[in-house]
């Protein structure tokens, strides 16, 4: 069986903390790049929406610009007609021509009618596409208070908590790997893997940036913290 070098432990025990250690900072500085990620894609999302909404307003608006002008056009066509029925009805003495121009004006005053409630129509639509203006507008700005609400989270101060105390742990138990009684190093391991994992796993439900650059990083803690481990029992006493 190969002695036990304490010194040599020492040192090895001491590299693997430290490469934790940098490892640590790479998630912390993922979790940072993931928080300006969703800053960015909070002004990107506003930005969309507001030019999608400005976009269809001027077109709505627009259509219903030419429609006020063309019903405006027929209403001022349709009184100079009755005018110059008017005027014919005036000077006429024929009774059945006089019959037939009253005729033509209530068909005249039907269609003004008609259009007026076109007009009423047209008013109720636009107050549709204002409401549903506001309504869209209400919505982006949801959307957006949740990406807020997400980027500014604290879920990943847990994770650092872990992370911290893992290396505390590790660090100032120097005696740890000389007395492995049950395997109680490996599960003590594994259970702060399965916490970080779950850590993991939690925040990525509400935030999908970076996910990535987390999951690579999270790949490289673990696998330092396998050596390490295979390291540190290969070169202990049991």
């Amino acid at each position: 069986m190969e002695s036990y070098v304490p010194g040599k432990n020492k040192n090895k025990i001491t590299e693997i903390v430290r490469i934790q250690e940098e490892v640590k900072d790479e998630i912390l500085d993922c979790i940072r790049e993931r928080e300006r990620m969703m800053l960015e894609l909070q002004k990107t999302t506003e930005s969309i929406g507001n030019n999608m909404i400005e976009e269809t307003t001027m077109k709505v608006l627009h259509r219903i610009e030419l429609i006020m002008n063309t019903l405006e056009g027929i209403l001022c066509r349709c009184e100079l007609v009755e005018a110059k029925f008017t005027n014919t009805k005036n000077s006429s003495t024929d009774n059945i021509h006089i019959k037939q121009i009253n005729n033509l004006n209530a068909e005249f005053e039907k269609i003004k009618q008609e259009l007026r409630s076109y007009y009423i129509t047209i008013e109720k639509v636009t107050n549709i596409f204002i409401n549903a203006d506001q309504i869209n507008n209400s919505t982006i700005k949801n959307i957006n208070d949740k990406i807020s609400k997400l980027s500014s989270s604290k879920s990943h101060l847990g994770l650092h908590e872990r992370i911290k105390e893992f290396s505390n742990n590790f660090e100032n138990n120097s005696r740890i790997n000389l007395f492995n009684p049950h395997n109680q190093f490996n599960n003590f391991v594994t259970q702060e893997f399965k916490s970080i994992r779950n850590a993991i796993n939690s925040t990525s439900k509400s935030r999908q940036e970076a996910d990535d650059s987390i999951a690579n990083a999270m790949k490289e803690f673990t696998e330092t913290l396998q050596n390490g481990l295979k390291i540190a029992v290969n070169n202990s006493k049991f």
